[in-house]
């Protein structure tokens, strides 16, 4: 989870630190990308019960935004 959106980049400072780490270190791992807090949204329970649900899919999408309705990359989750 980050708190910044780079729509432009591969992902988000975090993600990609951690990628490029396990990617170093030949450990292979589903890595997963969400932005909160975009637009000074607060942090609720709530999100972090919608991101535990995404999670728990079979197929969850490799990047979301939580907190914010994106109407751009249709990334968001509930």
């Amino acid at each position: 989870m980050d708190k910044t959106i780079d729509e432009g980049a591969q992902g988000n400072p975090l993600y990609l630190d951690v990628s490029s780490t396990l990617g170093e270190h030949n450990i292979p791992m589903k890595i997963i990308g969400g932005q909160y807090g975009i637009g000074s949204k607060n942090f609720t329970p709530g999100m972090v019960e919608g991101i535990i649900r995404e999670l728990k899919k079979d197929n969850p999408k490799k990047r979301f935004n939580v907190g914010i309705d994106d109407d751009v990359t249709h990334t968001s989750i509930d």
